[in-house]
């Protein structure tokens, strides 16, 4: 959702037209009303009324640019069916087969093979917002570590990282998310040791006190790198297992494991694991330019 908002800025700016497709989900329309965003609902169920193409017709759409994560194969079909370019982003499901250009950016660690009449894939290709760009800077040492696993953090490893963290005399921020139901548990243990935030203004902003963080495998780990703050990675779900090592592999983070199997020894050696050189390193693999990437490469298939 919020990154969908990255797609909308950038059209404005350049002064094209768009329409944002969603469904009837409150909590994201109201979103889209406060920021004056046209939209129109549609029931992503409906696989037999090809309200695609009528939905094409009305609004003269000549490009569908899909960031549906799992669409449906019939419902791409009646995009291409209905006589448009159509692109897709980080498509799990097998609706990229149909696109006209596939861009794969946190999908590709997961889907290293994605189809598409052209594919693009890695890091050039994630999404992040350009606030970033404000707060990127070299970490060269330990002085504070970010704890923030995610907005609900379903397997409470904020709990299992903090009980390891408070063997040790590391200066230590925990983040929760909006959804996060172990606070009150959370707070019982740290017995005042450490501060713990929750629904914060920028968490863009707040990297710029840490030096480390010790995140989830999704977005917030790749906003973190560019940033210039390596991450510890520890996954919450089957697709961040692959998210996480690859990162590895790129240099700018370390992948611990995943919930409850996690490799908890390593935070005895924090000072020892190379902040400066995966600091650097995440500074230069990883921007914000993606948007800009994405769209001039389909404005560029529309023109051909």
């Amino acid at each position: 959702m919020f990154r969908s908002l990255l797609y909308v800025d950038y059209l404005r700016k350049n002064d094209i037209d768009y329409l944002y497709i969603i469904n009837d989900d409150r909590a994201s329309l109201d979103i889209l009303k406060e920021k004056n965003i046209d939209y129109h609902i549609v029931d992503y169920a409906d696989m037999s009324s090809n309200w695609e193409k009528k939905l094409i017709e009305t609004y003269h759409i000549n490009a569908w640019f899909n960031d549906k994560f799992i669409t449906d194969e019939r419902m791409a079909r009646h995009i291409c069916e209905a006589g448009v370019s159509f692109f897709t982003l980080d498509e799990s499901g097998d609706a990229d087969r149909l696109a006209d250009i596939s861009f794969a950016g946190m999908i590709y660690p997961t889907k290293p093979n994605p189809s598409g009449k052209r594919v693009y894939k890695g890091t050039d290709y994630i999404v992040l917002n350009k606030e970033i760009d404000d707060h990127r800077f070299v970490r060269d040492r330990l002085e504070k570590v970010l704890v923030t696993l995610g907005g609900s953090d379903p397997y409470n490893v904020t709990y299992e990282v903090a009980t390891e963290l408070l063997r040790y005399d590391y200066d230590v921020d925990i983040l929760v998310g909006t959804n996060y139901m172990h606070k009150d548990e959370l707070i019982k243990l740290l017995d005042g040791r450490y501060p713990v935030y929750q629904n914060v203004d920028s968490l863009i902003a707040m990297f710029d006190r840490y030096s480390i963080a010790i995140t989830g495998g999704g977005g917030t780990c790749c906003e973190a790198n560019a940033c210039g703050l390596p991450c510890l990675i520890i996954a919450n779900a089957e697709h961040e297992i692959n998210t996480g090592r690859y990162i590895q592999k790129l240099g700018s983070s370390i992948y611990l494991g995943k919930h409850g199997e996690w490799d908890r020894e390593l935070l005895s050696r924090l000072p020892e694991i190379g902040i400066k050189r995966m600091s650097e390193k995440g500074l230069e693999l990883f921007d914000t330019g993606a948007v800009e990437r994405i769209f001039k490469l389909i404005q560029s298939e529309i023109d051909d």
